[in-house]
């Protein structure tokens, strides 16, 4: 998550040549950048979970034999 947090930023400052904000409801902050910065890290902690999720079910089949027991 934190990785994925710090990429994220790295990536606003390279396409945006300033910080991203800190406070997206902060007056000084406009609609579009607090939209698009709460658009783009809801979509990476989205993908991050799914990682680590499939991620530790592989790590899971692969020490104990056997998938684990998933409630879907």
């Amino acid at each position: 998550g934190v990785l994925s947090h710090k990429a994220l930023e790295r990536t606003w400052k390279q396409m945006r040549q300033k910080d991203p904000p800190l406070n997206p409801a902060a007056p000084t902050v406009t609609w579009t950048e607090a939209l698009m910065w709460g658009i783009a890290a809801g979509a990476v902690a989205g993908i991050s979970r799914v990682v680590a999720r499939r991620g530790a079910a592989a790590a899971w089949e692969r020490f104990m034999g056997e998938p684990p027991k998933l409630n879907t």
